[in-house]
């Protein structure tokens, strides 16, 4: 009985040090299987990245196949990630082609340097306009009113310019409140929903 009690104390003692082991001798394992060096074509989401100030309009191409030589554990992880385009500071509203070269392209910094090259068209063209904020007026129908009477809007200059008031998404009803939503993605109001007062 004492035998078996002594035993016990010893197996419960040392039973971190053996997981511990286990988990040191697996991830041992896991980056010397990782780290065999692989080619790969990938298919890759991309998307630019303007300077403060700017915004994108619209872009082509939204994925690219790149070549990639590199680790195991590096393709791994650009599989599921996407990778940046970035655009220089002089640049001017307008149509752009940036090209798609170890200059401009920006993989995320955990996958490390690796080799590439792009398949197919090696540039993207993009939209660029300045980014702008607007003060605009919430307009209702039926003698109704917005609480707040106004929203700031932000998006693209060439699409606010002319924009001097807002209508709701819904037909406005008193009492309740409502949204407004202009261009999707491209444009942001702040406050996106308002209540309708008499």
């Amino acid at each position: 009985m004492l035998e078996r009690r002594r035993r016990l104390k010893t197996f419960v003692t040392n039973l971190p040090l053996a997981i511990l082991s286990l988990l040191i001798a697996g991830a041992l394992w896991f980056y010397v299987v990782s780290g065999q060096v692989i080619e790969v074509n990938l298919d890759l989401p991309i998307k630019p990245v303007v300077p403060d100030g700017f915004t994108v309009v619209s872009y082509t191409p939204e994925v690219v196949t790149l070549y990639i030589k590199a680790k195991k554990r590096q393709i791994m992880i650009l599989q599921n990630s996407h990778i940046e385009v970035k655009v220089d500071r002089g640049i001017k509203p307008g149509k752009k082609k940036i090209p798609l070269d170890e200059a401009h392209v920006k993989f995320p910094i955990i996958a490390g340097n690796l080799e590439f090259r792009v398949m197919g068209r090696a540039e993207m063209t993009l939209d660029v306009d300045s980014l702008v904020e607007k003060k605009v007026k919430v307009v209702l129908s039926n003698g109704l009113r917005a609480t707040p009477d106004s929203v700031l809007v932000i998006g693209p200059a060439r699409y606010l310019k002319n924009l001097t008031s807002v209508l709701t998404d819904s037909v406005p009803v008193k009492g309740n409140y409502t949204t407004i939503s202009l261009g999707g993605k491209l444009i942001k109001v702040i406050p996106s929903v308002v209540k309708v007062v008499p």
